[in-house]
């Protein structure tokens, strides 16, 4: 079972539209970006601060177009519209994005980072200096480095938060809404972090992507500790929605995480008619296409088709349970599992998360099910007959 919990309070659908932009003052003395203390949300935590487990993202360029912007508050890959992906891409006879972001297009370009939740983009803006463009751009937070990912603590980070915003109105000027993350050229990295909502974090730059300013990355929020995990969190709820399939998201994590703890995962923000392309880590062709056909906050209907064979299975997945199947001879999890948020956060939400595993890197630990139910479902395919099996599992 997988639970993330983002710090801060996020209620973006509700008040995005109204809410007043977040303004960064630019240092005449160093450089960097640093937020408007009247702006930002308070940092200070009460009770102990402890670390969340690490989160791993790659985020492409956006010139790509797909999964170029990052939500730290929940991990979210976030796929702009072509229109921003544009606006936000490389530099043509007009001039770089920064130019569009502060001149033409700045209606458009500094509003969609608020509404969206889009905290990070691939890219650090365009420089004099070779290769001082690759990085992270962060829009409408504070971004302070570096610091020695192996060494930060939790109270650390939120005390150097805490002396940059007390040092803001002595070194602030003229307004900037965003600031950059530039590691230079040896990896990794790292950076305290605080988003527009107040999450508060450590993010780890730990490679580029060849020839082109996409990133590799890991980052570690800063929760409060308490004995009663109520008031920490809630379960938020799965509502679909139709004409959203185009928002379906994913991301590989091709090193062990608090996913699967022994190898790979997959992990998918899907739908309602959103397909995830499945890929295996290193490989460059899918080995299956997951479809969300129907859904509610207690089952969801996956469509899953074997890319080699052409063979599909259809099954019925109850929140909090796992699926064991077969595909092109190889064994895999998909799990349906709860998402837990911050108190403030919305009650609903359009997307439900689905985990892709391997199934043999998980057999010592196959009590996922709810305990006490004795449903562990192993759904097979039958090979070279599509649609020949649809199988349900039962509720707990």
């Amino acid at each position: 079972r997988y639970k993330l919990v983002p710090a801060g309070s996020r209620a973006k659908a509700s008040s995005a539209a109204t809410a007043t932009p977040h303004i960064n003052y630019q240092s005449e003395k160093d450089g960097h970006y640093l937020p408007d203390p009247k702006e930002q949300p308070k940092s200070r935590l009460s009770g102990k601060p402890v670390f969340s487990e690490e989160i791993e993202r790659v985020i492409n360029e956006p010139a790509v177009g797909k999964n170029s912007f990052l939500d730290l508050d929940t991990g979210k890959l976030i796929t702009p519209p072509i229109e921003i992906s544009r606006d936000f891409g490389p530099e043509d006879s007009v001039g770089d994005w920064i130019g569009r972001f502060l001149g033409s297009k700045a209606s458009e370009m500094q509003s969609w980072p608020a509404t969206t939740g889009a905290d990070v983009m691939a890219g650090a803006g365009h420089t004099s200096g070779p290769g001082e463009d690759k990085g992270l751009t962060m829009f409408d937070g504070l971004s302070l480095g570096l610091i020695n990912w192996d060494e930060a603590t939790p109270e650390g980070i939120v005390k150097t938060i805490e002396a940059a915003e007390e040092q803001i109105p002595r070194v602030t000027h003229e307004p900037m809404p965003f600031s950059f993350m530039r590691p230079g050229d040896e990896l990794p990295k790292a950076f305290a972090f605080k988003t527009r909502e107040g999450g508060i974090g450590i993010l780890q730059i730990t490679s580029f992507i060849d020839n082109s300013s996409g990133v590799t990355l890991r980052y570690k929020l800063v929760q409060q500790k308490s004995q009663n995990a109520a008031n920490q969190s809630k379960r938020q709820r799965f509502v679909p929605q139709k004409g959203t399939a185009l928002e379906t998201s994913w991301s590989i994590m091709d090193q062990p995480s608090a996913l699967n703890p022994h190898g790979w995962a997959i992990m998918t923000h899907m739908t309602l008619g959103g397909v995830v392309p499945a890929r295996m880590p290193g490989k460059t062709e899918d080995f299956c296409r997951i479809k969300m056909t129907e859904g509610t906050d207690d089952q969801i209907t996956l469509r899953i088709e074997s890319v080699k064979e052409k063979t599909v299975l259809t099954i019925k997945l109850m929140r909090d349970q796992t699926a064991e199947l077969l595909i092109d001879g190889q064994g895999y999890r998909v799990s349906y599992p709860s998402m837990y948020v911050a108190p403030k956060d919305p009650d609903t939400s359009k997307f439900a998360l689905v985990i892709v595993t391997r199934a043999e890197a998980n057999k010592p630990e196959r009590q996922i099910v709810p305990p006490g139910s004795g449903i562990n479902p192993n759904l097979q395919r039958t090979p070279g007959v599509p649609d020949s099996s649809s199988i349900e599992t039962p509720a707990p």
